[in-house]
């Protein structure tokens, strides 16, 4: 799961690629078994990290 972190870069290319942005969501998953039980609630968030890709996605098919 921590390697899932890395694709929180995702969200740097978000700069060039607007959709894209959205798929930093996905480096909330290097949170999931940190200490502090409120920053690994967090780790929840990475899902929404699909809705950039998805969004990504439909704007490359079209």
């Amino acid at each position: 799961m921590r390697a899932l972190g890395a694709l929180g870069l995702l969200g740097l290319l978000g700069i060039w690629i607007g959709p894209l942005g959205a798929c930093g969501a996905f480096g909330a998953f290097s949170l999931w078994n940190h200490p502090n039980r409120t920053l690994a609630n967090l780790a929840k968030l990475g899902f929404l990290g699909t809705i950039g890709l998805a969004t990504y996605l439909i704007q490359v098919l079209n």
